[in-house]
């Protein structure tokens, strides 16, 4: 209805709006017949089609704003058809005032100033009331009226057209009304008529009941007749002359006739038709009795408690269970509310729940819980308790129906079950059994939780099978598995079997099952009950045991030390491999023997007590060294540890007995023993002072010697403490002793020594740990000597050095200053001279005799008496040299470059003559007619013992006839003595530039 009555809608709006558009061009284009549509006849005005433009858009606005699909637009178009209305209320108001006189004319010149008809007037009123009422829920019946009037004057608009009006006599109210206004008021109407499609004419017309049948018929043949007949009535006044008030009277009573006809006929249909529902109510009510009476008898007769309560929880009805189970009557409680009813007046927090429940159900929601009511003897029951709504046809709760069932019967068997399902629960987990059931007939295997998990299947897998169950069995197993399920199945024998399983983590599980099978009368399998059992531990530890007992008589029987099993009485029950090879007896001539047989004789006491002891209980093993007679003759020390296995009532079983061959300990202990007796000896009677001591610093052995040094003859050392024999130890040499304990070793070449008597002594020491044979220490070992008199002696010999160092140091000083006399005396035998050549001999010895005199001086200043540094020494004297030589040779440069060396006296004097005369006789003869030049001097380390003295220079060199190894001169004869002094080589070379002189000597 809501999608035609668009449809409707949008068709009149559409051909309103094209219709006052034509007459509009019409007005705008001079086109008569746009704007009358018959020749002659009156025109539509430009207000009427504006007007009626206005109200369509409204009728449209106002109808969208009804769709679905415009939700969100819906209050903006009824705010704009509101707007519209306001246009075709105001213009109609405004044309009526008009043609009443009560408003002027207007003035307007053109096609806007012909006024429209009052008719037109008149509808436009009634379309903008119509349009406001539209909006008005509750404006139903107003809209309808509107509607219906605006529709009359659009009818009696088209019926002026049709007839005609009297010339002499005009009609003013539908005179001026042309045909194309006349549509448009009927597409105006029709748009109206369906803004409300489920209200008024239209709901009326489709309705399917007798009545709106009786509107679709009649409405059209009433509008068909009004046509035909005011036709026919003008043609018979045209053809036969009737006059208008004959034509009139017979156009009224054909029309009458025909359709009082239609009426009667239609009475009729309605007459048959009440006959028929009253029959059929009739019926229905038959029928409703028969049912009311079943209903009352399955309602009254029901185990359940049922009621009927109104939505507000007011008790209608009840059923005679009801009120048997508290022992009262219907008309006690009916009209009551329920939760005060007396099921419930036991408790009020029962009758709230009641109340909140009903509060709920009557809302739509059906409730349901657990609870309990007073019985007739007083006793509370628990019931289950609904209340479930009843709708009507507009889907508002009509009803509520409360309905109870006594669950008492069903909770103590729901207790009984659950208790009889947890006992078996706790049965089949105690004792990790799974129980299964396959139905045979079609493949379904239902499993408990403990199944699940023995076949790791997790709980939430649906559609388990036997193709599930087959797949987990492992493959070896599978054959025997399905075998023995066929044998079962026939019935040839049980099914229980034990088989394996593999997990998801390829683990493989022991499997034990048990089941039944259950058949039909005719011998036909149905389905299979049994139970899994995991027995992967139990199979386990059959096998662990088993390999552990191997495991024992291999270790037993292979083992590196002795085991045997005695009796007793002593007697050998059994032993192993290595006892008969330590004792020398095969195991056969053993088990003929007791221990007592082949054990030494002297041990036989000690074992008997010990064996006594362990059989009272005092001990629970026994360990002592003893010795066995072999075979051979010989005797085997052995180390027997033993204990005894008791039987269930406490009385002696056997002993197990373990030996050790302990020969070779025993013989290094001895060997042990003799050398540590060895070393005690050697430490007493050693020449030195030596003690030992332990962890806790108390002698373990001293010497004889330290027994003298720290006169201790008298006193017992072993065992007692350091510090006790010494109290006057200071805490220095306690920390001394706790460092080489710590694994240090210590030493001093002299210590001061304080004795307790005031005795003051110097020690020379070494203190050093001695270790177990583990490794760790064992205490210290101290070496001592007493150094006092060589310490006197060695600072007796000290002072006399000092006076000897004192002395040397003054005659070094004297000799030096007698050599400085010395060369002053030549000085002043130079000053008186005048041959030149005798100046310079007196300049060459004083020049010797100072070189030599350095040589003291730096004895003299230096540290050591008996050494000097050449090196040091010879840069200095060739300072000296040149600073001596005369204003001619000051351009004379000097390359000095000497590695530090310590020489004695018997090389440093001779060697500082050497270089005094070379460097000398370079001056004088290498520089002849030069103003420069460049004397090196080089001291350096040839070989490991050897070095090399090279003086030379860039002057004019030797002359070719020169001989310097046979040369008769001073300086060059005393080169080679002091050389041959000292046992060095010397070398003459002349090179391009000047002459070079090498010295080689031994250090």
């Amino acid at each position: 209805m809501k999608r035609m009555a668009r449809q409707y809608v949008w068709g009149a709006v559409l051909l309103a709006v094209v219709i006052c558009l034509l007459v509009q061009a019409g007005w705008l284009l001079d086109v008569p017949l746009l704007k009358t549509w018959l020749p002659g006849g009156p025109t539509m005005k430009c207000l009427t089609a504006a007007g009626m433009q206005a109200t369509v858009l409204a009728i449209l606005a106002s109808s969208m704003s009804r769709w679905t699909d415009l939700r969100r637009w819906r209050p903006h178009l009824g705010c704009v058809a509101l707007v519209l209305a306001l246009a075709p209320l105001g213009m109609g108001a405004w044309i009526l005032a008009v043609h009443l006189q009560v408003w002027p004319a207007p003035s307007i010149p053109g096609m806007w100033s012909i006024m429209p008809a009052p008719a037109t007037g008149l509808s436009l009123l009634l379309y903008g009331c119509s349009l406001f009422l539209a909006r008005q829920p509750r404006g139903a019946a107003w809209f309808g009226i509107c509607t219906g009037l605006a529709l009359a004057v659009a009818w009696l608009s088209l019926l002026s057209l049709v007839y005609g009006s009297d010339p002499g006599r005009p009609n003013l109210l539908f005179g001026q009304v042309s045909l194309p206004a006349a549509v448009t008021m009927l597409l105006v109407c029709a748009g109206l008529v369906f803004l409300r499609p489920y209200q008024g004419v239209v709901r009326i017309v489709s309705s399917p009941a007798p009545a709106g049948r009786l509107v679709r018929r009649l409405l059209p043949l009433a509008v068909f007749l009004t046509l035909l007949f005011g036709l026919v009535r003008l043609w018979a006044q045209q053809r036969w002359g009737f006059t208008t008030e004959f034509g009139a009277a017979f156009y009224s009573t054909v029309t009458t006739v025909i359709l009082v006809g239609v009426i009667l006929h239609h009475a009729h249909t309605v007459a048959r038709l009440d006959r028929l529902r009253e029959h059929t109510e009739r019926k229905i009510a038959r029928r409703h009795a028969e049912s009311e009476r079943r209903f009352r008898g399955i309602f009254n007769s029901t185990f359940q408690f049922i009621g009927l309560t109104t939505p507000e929880g007011v008790l209608l009805e009840t059923n005679q269970s009801s009120l048997d189970a508290t022992g009262v009557q219907a008309a006690d409680i009916i009209g009551l509310p329920f939760w005060e009813c007396p099921w419930w007046e036991h408790s009020p927090a029962t009758q709230e729940k009641m109340r909140q429940g009903i509060q709920e159900a009557a809302a739509g929601r059906p409730v349901r819980f657990q609870t309990e009511y007073r019985a007739a003897d007083g006793s509370l029951r628990p019931v289950d308790f609904s209340l479930n709504p009843v709708l009507d046809e507009n889907g508002r709760t009509a009803f509520l129906v409360p309905e109870a069932r006594d669950i008492t019967e069903h909770r103590a068997a729901t207790r009984d079950l659950e208790s009889i399902s947890q006992r078996l629960r706790l049965a089949t987990l105690a004792a990790d059994i799974g129980i299964w059931d396959w139905n045979i007939q079609t493949n379904e295997l239902v499993w408990d939780e403990l199944m699940h998990q023995i076949y790791q299947v997790p709980s939430t897998d649906s559609g388990l099978d036997y193709q599930v169950w087959e797949s987990r069995l492992h493959p070896d197993d599978r054959p025997g598995v399905r075998a023995a399920l066929k044998d079962a199945l026939d019935g040839v024998r049980d099914f229980n079997i034990i088989f394996r399983i593999v997990w998801p983590d390829q683990s493989v599980h022991y499997l034990q099952t048990k089941a039944i099978v259950q058949r039909d009368e005719n011998g036909l399998p149905l389905r299979m009950l049994g139970t899994n059992a995991d027995i992967t531990q139990k199979v386990m530890s059959e096998a662990g045991l088993l390999e552990s007992e191997e495991r024992f008589r291999h270790a037993f029987e292979y083992s590196a030390i002795g085991l045997a099993l005695v009796d007793p009485d002593g007697a050998w029950l059994g032993m192993n491999k290595a006892l008969c090879g330590i004792v020398g007896y095969t195991e056969r001539e053993l088990l003929g023997k007791s221990f007592r047989d082949i054990s030494h004789p002297d041990d036989l006491h000690e074992e008997q007590d010990n064996i006594n002891r362990l059989i009272r209980g005092d001990v629970t093993h026994y360990q002592m060294e003893k010795r066995y007679l072999r075979k051979d003759g010989s005797i085997v020390w052995v180390m027997l540890t033993s204990s005894l296995v008791k039987e269930t009532d406490g009385s002696p079983a056997y002993f197990i007995s373990q030996v050790e061959d302990i020969t070779q300990r025993h013989e290094a202990e001895r060997v042990l023993n003799y050398q540590q007796k060895q070393l005690r000896m050697l430490i007493e009677h050693t020449p030195a002072a030596v003690a030992m001591f332990d962890m806790d610093m108390c002698y373990v052995a001293a010497s004889r010697r330290w027994r003298e040094d720290y006169h201790l003859q008298s006193q017992p050392l072993l065992g007692r403490s350091h510090y006790e024999v010494f109290p006057e130890i200071s805490p220095e040499w306690k920390a001394v002793h706790q460092r080489a304990l710590a694994g240090s070793v210590e030493s001093r070449d002299e210590d001061r020594f304080l004795r307790a008597d005031g005795q003051e002594e110097w020690l020379r020491w070494e203190v050093r740990p001695w270790r177990e044979v583990d490794g760790e220490v064992g205490g210290i070992v101290m070496f001592t000597e007493i150094i006092t008199e060589r310490k006197n002696a060695a600072e007796n010999v000290r002072a006399s050095l000092e006076e000897k160092e004192v002395l040397l140091r003054e005659i070094h000083h004297r000799v030096k200053n007698n050599m400085q006399i010395i060369s002053s005396l030549l000085q002043l035998q130079t000053s008186a001279l005048h041959d030149p050549a005798d100046v310079a001999i007196f300049q060459d010895c004083q020049a010797r005799i100072h070189a030599m005199a350095m040589v003291h001086d730096r004895l003299y200043r230096s540290g050591s008496l008996s050494t000097i540094n050449f090196g040091e020494h010879l840069r200095e004297l060739a300072s000296l040299m040149v600073r001596g030589q005369s204003g001619g040779m000051a351009h004379i440069r000097l390359d000095v470059r000497c590695d530090d060396v310590e020489l004695d006296l018997d090389k440093a004097i001779p060697l500082g003559l050497i270089a005094t005369e070379l460097i000398t006789n370079a001056f004088k003869h290498a520089f002849k007619g030069r103003e420069s030049g460049c004397i090196t001097i080089r001291l350096t380390r040839a070989e490991e013992k050897k070095m090399l003295l090279c003086i030379s220079d860039d002057g004019i060199g030797l002359p070719s006839a020169a001989e310097p190894h046979s040369a008769r001169t001073l300086g060059l004869r005393l080169v080679r003595s002091l050389s041959h002094q000292m046992r060095a080589q010397n070398k003459f070379s002349a090179t391009a530039a000047g002459c070079c002189v090498e010295i080689a000597f031994d250090v």
